[in-house]
């Protein structure tokens, strides 16, 4: 099993048609929670971190957001963002992976050593203290995104917080260049260590150091820009002491880089909180939307049930995670099929953000091919998947 089990809808998906496609998306009143990751090409250990993302986190709490953050650490790494932003100037760590959960201080800390779920569980059961919503139009010609970021208070509170956007990318292959290639640690000939966050072994044991062939790797969840005024994490002013319903806004722009695939660029909309020590500025909420394949399609006019929707893993063992972009936040029903067309899952589900994910047992069912439709405002798209054990 490998990070490339993600399915990613990019073949044959052409961004570049599109003049303009214009969207939004929100959290309404559910709360989202952002992992953000510091890993690097050079950190050895850091394949563990990207296990414990994939295997324990996305799987189990489905409104997480993970956002990578591929720093130097006194070495060169060619995702790092200009400057190193996060792991750099904040000095929330010293050493990698390490992460933060919504930038919360546990234990007096903000930078956690794997695993991270159980903090990841601590923060998603926090009531959400601000809604937000995200407007975000692309010009696939001029390659540019044009985000406004709106958050609104969902109580009458006391303090500062601000506004913030980080752009990511998806499926950066290792192959791209000898530079992207992804050190590891795990097996020989370097050495032999039961991951951290699993307490099993690597998915990359014997995989050779760096990882090879290089396909068997790929970066996810990279973090390309941040977009506050001069790149900074802690956001742009927006908010104090608001009341209920106290509405703020922060509008950017950002050109994609010549190596960015747009098919593969999220948008990260974040509220924060901005205390005067830098463990007392929390992440509130946060919501996230992707350019693609729909994204496309809905530029063009055509209506999709969900922007996006992808299926993981596949192969599927016992849990699939369903993930996509709601037209309409509201009810949801997912139904699964076998493959004579016979209905073996049906869930309904109510959700008032537009990001939908849920994660969906299939313990017992029959190896073999099935398929899911997801029905949004009377609209379904179908995917297909497979049970192999």
């Amino acid at each position: 099993m490998n990070l490339k089990s993600i399915i990613l809808l990019a073949g044959g998906m052409l961004l570049m048609n599109t003049l303009f496609g214009q969207y939004y998306v929100t959290t309404g009143t559910t709360k989202y929670v952002l992992l953000e990751e510091c890993t690097g090409t050079w950190c050895g250990y850091c394949p563990d971190g990207a296990q414990d993302i994939q295997e324990k986190i996305t799987p189990v709490y489905p409104h997480c957001i993970v956002a990578s953050w591929h720093g130097p650490n006194g070495y060169g790494d060619p995702m790092m963002v200009a400057g190193d932003p996060f792991a750099g100037s904040s000095g929330y760590f010293s050493g990698f992976p390490k992460a933060s959960v919504d930038r919360v201080a546990f234990s007096g800390a903000v930078g956690l050593d794997r695993p991270w779920d159980p903090k990841v569980a601590i923060q998603n059961g926090v009531t959400a203290k601000f809604r937000v919503d995200m407007n975000t139009l692309y010009n696939g010609s001029a390659r540019q995104l044009t985000v406004t970021v709106t958050g609104t208070a969902l109580a009458t509170l006391t303090g500062s917080w601000r506004i913030n956007a980080l752009v990511t990318e998806d499926s950066i292959g290792s192959g791209v260049s000898s530079a992207y290639n992804q050190d590891n640690y795990a097996g020989p000939p370097v050495n032999d260590y039961t991951i951290s966050c699993t307490g099993t072994h690597s998915w990359f044991d014997g995989s050779g150091d760096p990882i090879m062939p290089a396909a068997n790797y790929t970066h996810m969840n990279v973090v390309r820009a941040v977009l506050a005024a001069g790149g900074s994490i802690w956001g742009d002013a927006a908010f104090t002491n608001p009341s209920l319903g106290t509405t703020a806004s922060q509008t950017y722009t950002y050109t994609l880089q010549a190596d960015h695939v747009p098919q593969h660029i999220k948008v990260i909309g974040i509220v924060q909180k901005y205390g005067s020590a830098t463990f007392d500025r929390a992440i509130e909420n946060s919501i996230e939307w992707k350019l693609g394949l729909d994204s496309t399609l809905g530029a063009r006019g055509i209506s999709k049930a969900m922007m996006d929707v992808q299926l993981y893993p596949n192969p599927v063992k016992n849990n699939i995670t369903v993930r996509g972009i709601m037209e309409t936040p509201g009810a949801t029903n997912v139904v699964i099929y076998n493959a004579p067309g016979q209905v073996v899952v049906k869930k309904d589900y109510e959700t008032s953000g537009s990001l939908f994910m849920e994660s969906i047992s299939l313990e017992g069912f029959s190896n073999g091919l099935y398929f899911m439709s997801v029905i949004d405002n009377g609209q379904v798209v179908t995917r297909q998947f497979s049970i192999n054990r």
